[in-house]
């Protein structure tokens, strides 16, 4: 049985923060307030390699939403995101967003759409940074993130396929946790640990019995890492990150075909003011990722457009390079040209330094290759206090 003193003192603390939102709550005003977030983006993947194709997307975004904050713990925001891809005849994605914010001391809890403008920090072998032109930036479900001097987290839950009884789908959901942990911080020393875990569920047991193969399976994605960065001058830096991953899955998933597998990421990246000078190195070992930039994985992500008699050739399905390695380039440059008004450009290159080729067409080979995208990207992220 818990003490008398320890049950008066639980009641006390829970008084305490009772009056003191009682307090907040007489004080504050009830804001509402109208937001628009504009992307509008070209990227261009000059690929002609055997596992990433090779491809240009461009379009707009518009997100304008309605915050309404009734106190200074919680807030509620509704809005409409709207999606067009130059070249489409109407818009290529309309979709409602709502979202529930609820702030506690450094915890911040949100359930609806959840807060993803970085990919939660996690590193491109995990999740392509493509995911931020489309509606895959929309994630519904439950978030949970801390702040402190030493400590940076983010846990999710975002719940992207929902299935009924008899649907003829799957039910896919992604979860995730990303930390950042300071270690030392001086004047021009920083290092960190960063921690990344990424589940990724394709399953049901309740829909069609026709869904043959089933392909249900449990997908874990961990890594961990070094992050130094060494302030030279006021405007310039150098920072170096380098991650250990590893993946494993319960079973063999139909497309991605390795159950589990490693890999080894490394940057070092040299920034003067808006401008970012990178090089890197890729290692993986019958690697996989269903949410992961392409050009990193070992299973082809091709699209296979190869007829033969009026009937479709699995030219590219099937092929894998279990050992795939890249060197990476990187040039970027960022800035924000007026308040709120934010431009991006970026380069990155990948060059293999391997020999790998189709076992359905030994002459299609791929020896010493330079891939390279490139994009621009234009953001407007504006706030209007209505009340």
């Amino acid at each position: 049985m818990p003490s008398r003193k320890f049950i008066i003192s639980i009641i006390v603390i829970a008084l305490s923060i009772q009056h003191n939102f009682a307090q907040n709550d007489s004080i504050f005003k009830k804001e509402i307030y109208f937001k628009i977030d504009n992307l509008n983006f070209y990227k261009n993947n000059e690929y002609f390699n055997l596992i990433a194709d090779g491809y240009t997307i461009l379009g707009t975004q518009l997100h304008p939403k309605i915050t309404y904050k009734p106190h200074p713990q919680f807030q509620l925001e509704f809005g409409v995101f709207g999606l067009y891809n130059f070249g489409n005849e109407k818009y290529s994605k309309i979709i409602p967003t709502f979202s529930l914010d609820y702030k506690l001391w450094k915890l911040n809890m949100t359930v609806g759409t959840l807060h993803n403008e970085n990919l939660h920090q996690l590193i491109a072998p995990f999740m392509t940074d493509e995911t931020l032109l489309d509606e895959r930036r929309l994630e519904n479900g439950s978030q949970l993130r801390y702040q402190s001097d030493r400590l940076h987290l983010d846990a999710w839950l975002n719940w992207e396929t929902f299935i009924k009884k008899g649907d003829a789908k799957h039910e896919e959901l992604v979860a995730g946790m990303t930390l950042d942990y300071l270690l030392v911080n001086q004047s021009k020393w920083q290092l960190k640990i960063p921690v990344q875990n990424l589940f990724y569920h394709h399953g049901g047991q309740v829909n069609s019995d026709l869904l043959e193969p089933r392909n249900t399976y449990t997908m874990w994605h961990k890594a961990i890492g070094l992050d130094a960065k060494y302030a030279m001058t006021s405007t310039q830096s150098l920072q170096f990150k380098t991650y250990f991953l590893h993946h494993q899955s319960t079973s063999i998933p139909q497309d991605l075909l390795f159950t589990k597998g490693t890999g080894l990421l490394s940057e070092l990246a040299y920034q003067l003011k808006h401008l970012t000078i990178g090089i890197g190195y890729w290692k993986g070992h019958d690697f996989v990722s269903p949410r992961g930039d392409d050009i990193f994985q070992s299973v082809s992500q091709k699209t296979d457009l190869h007829y033969i008699d009026g009937i479709l050739q699995p030219y590219y399905a099937g092929h894998t390079e279990p050992d795939r390695s890249l060197f990476l380039g990187k040039l970027s440059y960022k800035k924000e040209l007026y308040p709120d008004l934010f431009v991006a450009t970026e380069v990155n290159f990948f060059y293999q330094n391997y020999t790998s080729q189709l076992a359905i067409d030994p002459e299609n080979r791929i020896e010493n290759l330079l891939d390279y995208n490139y994009s621009v990207k234009v953001r407007y992220s504006g706030l209007l206090k209505i009340k």
